[in-house]
């Protein structure tokens, strides 16, 4: 897989997590962007894969949404593992 195609499915990986994450909780973007501090475009960027974010971000994500950024990295390893194999199957 080229590194730039690599670097966008990383964010759309990011990003759906973390909106599935997000509707575990029952919270709305509006909600959670306050809790943190941040716009809410922030949060609908990041959730529609068009905006990285660096670990300390993720990291402050899931701890406002009750989880570990380990259990994250570790879903994310996988579906990034499951997309590689999508990727080179095409």
């Amino acid at each position: 897989m080229r590194p730039s195609r690599r670097l966008e499915l990383a964010k759309e990986v990011t990003g759906q997590l973390l909106y599935e994450m997000r509707q575990r909780t029952g919270l709305r973007q509006a909600e959670l962007a306050k809790v943190l501090g941040w716009p809410q475009s922030v949060i609908s960027k990041v959730e529609a894969g068009e905006r990285r974010m660096d670990f300390a971000e993720i990291d402050a994500m899931c701890r406002a949404l009750g989880t570990h950024v380990v259990a994250f990295a570790k879903e994310f390893e996988e579906r990034m593992n499951t997309e590689r194999i999508v990727e080179a199957d095409k």
